[in-house]
């Protein structure tokens, strides 16, 4: 897989040479088959190779800290980044994914809350009436989980959310340093699910 997105011989040995060859290689047929993009498919395979040599497989389950400190402690870049929150975003993204796909992440039980059935309704239309990728749908639904985990306990009712709370999350996410392209995208998903709700 490495050979059909990476051209250049020098690069292309750096990333057969480094750990846990097979189970990047694996994870990345897996991601095109998901219809990522070849310049995706490229960042997906550099976070995977700059997190392994962090990694042990051979000791238990990898917790979500536990990645962190891997990100954390390998990609130095991340830090110096003025996008940086953007940067880790993707990296805990795809390497949780990455780990759990493999069987080894822990899972802390998340609690439920009252939308936790939107998301998987908005996933189902997603899906079966709008026939988006499911790249696409993991994307939009993560995005709404993130919106309604920064509601925490002050809403818990669907009607009670506002255009302001919208509003507020996205503003939030610009001072943590997102991209306007990022933060343009983040409001079109959000407004995907909303629409209906406020009519826009």
């Amino acid at each position: 897989m490495h050979e059909t997105i990476i051209k250049k011989p020098k690069v292309l040995a750096r990333f057969l040479e480094g750990p846990h060859l097979k189970e990047r290689e694996c994870f990345l047929r897996q991601c095109a088959a998901e219809g990522y993009s070849l310049s995706m498919l490229r960042k997906i395979a550099w976070i995977l190779l700059s997190i392994s040599p962090n990694l042990d497989f051979c000791h238990g389950k990898i917790t979500k800290f536990d990645l962190e400190q891997a990100i954390d402690g390998r990609v130095y870049f991340i830090k110096s980044s003025k996008h940086k929150h953007g940067s880790r975003q993707m990296f805990i993204r795809f390497a949780t994914k990455w780990i759990r796909n493999l069987g080894l992440f822990e899972d802390i039980v998340k609690e439920k809350n009252s939308f936790d059935i939107y998301i998987s309704e908005f996933s189902r239309y997603l899906s079966d009436e709008r026939g988006l990728s499911p790249v696409t749908i993991s994307t939009r639904c993560e995005r709404l989980s993130w919106f309604f985990d920064y509601l925490n306990s002050r809403i818990d009712s669907l009607c009670s959310i506002t255009i302001a709370d919208i509003d507020d999350f996205i503003k939030e996410k610009g001072n943590n340093g997102w991209q306007r392209s990022s933060l343009a995208s983040l409001a079109s998903d959000l407004r995907s699910f909303f629409s209906p709700l406020f009519g826009f």
